[in-house]
């Protein structure tokens, strides 16, 4: 699997916790790749699925919400 951004994850302490960060995901897209990863189902068959895509904000709900999108798949039993 793969995840390439546009811009970068933000990631800072948290000012109410010590030990805490705050994470802030990154503006803009984020591109994916999962190329031929096994999947055992409950019922003991095993699938194998390749997915390419991406993920972003949705902007009317940035903090809310994420949009994916998946623009190609694949799957086959075995």
């Amino acid at each position: 699997m793969s995840v390439v951004c546009e811009n970068p994850w933000m990631i800072k302490r948290d000012p109410d916790d010590a030990n805490g960060a705050i994470i802030k995901s990154p503006d803009g897209k984020c591109r994916f790749t999962v190329a031929d990863y096994s999947l055992e189902m409950s019922f003991g068959n095993k699938v194998t699925i390749s997915l390419q895509g991406y993920y972003e904000k949705d902007p009317e709900y940035p903090t809310q919400r994420t949009l994916v999108t998946i623009e190609r798949y694949g799957f086959k039993e075995g």
